[in-house]
């Protein structure tokens, strides 16, 4: 039942993904263009990391949802892999766009995640329908911002630091194992964070 609950959830926002990121794949692939699709799936991560029991509050069914026979930690971590089980089908089509697809698929998947898991604890923290997504995105920017003034203040640095896009489209020479394994412990540590957030709060 919760699977199925968390599916009917963001199946809209998941179909959505799905039409935008293939139109920008096939525009991306003709117009050489390859910042379009990379910029799509980015913002869909956000959309997919949305939702959540605040959300439900703002439109009233927070109630039904916290009174069925199963815990906090169990309702946040079923909506967690679903979104991440949808992020892992939206990053297919850009990898069979790319020339190493299993290697740009990884990519994919592990900066999405980390992009995915910001909006979800943006989500469990801040109410209102898209007011995670803006928070999501305004740390996107920070981000990308501290990585290029921490390049130009310390360029002894600039081997080791890298942007989250930049990986994803392996615009530097880095280590995609280590990537990928640093990603997936920024992912997972965000996660748990939101579900320590949600099994505390009030509804």
């Amino acid at each position: 039942m919760l699977w199925r609950k968390a599916w009917h959830e963001s199946r809209g926002r998941f179909l959505f993904a799905i039409a935008a990121t293939g139109a920008s794949c096939v525009y991306g692939r003709y117009a050489a263009r390859w910042g379009v699709p990379r910029t799509t799936f980015i913002v869909c991560c956000f959309l997919l990391g949305i939702g959540g029991l605040l959300r439900e509050q703002g439109i009233g069914t927070a109630p039904f949802t916290l009174a069925l026979p199963v815990s906090r930690l169990r309702l946040v971590a079923t909506r967690a892999v679903v979104g991440w089980l949808e992020l892992a089908a939206l990053a297919v089509m850009p990898a069979l766009f790319m020339v190493s697809p299993l290697a740009s698929y990884a990519l994919w998947v592990a900066g999405g995640s980390a992009l995915f898991a910001v909006a979800f604890l943006a989500s469990c923290i801040f109410p209102g329908e898209y007011t995670a997504f803006v928070v999501a995105w305004i740390a996107f920017f920070g981000h990308t911002t501290t990585t290029q003034f921490a390049r130009l203040m310390r360029p002894a640095l600039r081997p080791y630091l890298f942007t989250v896009q930049e990986i994803m489209s392996r615009l530097r020479p880095f280590s995609p194992a280590l990537a990928i394994a640093i990603l997936a412990s920024v992912s997972c540590a965000l996660i748990a964070a939101g579900a320590a957030v949600s099994r505390q709060r009030d509804f």
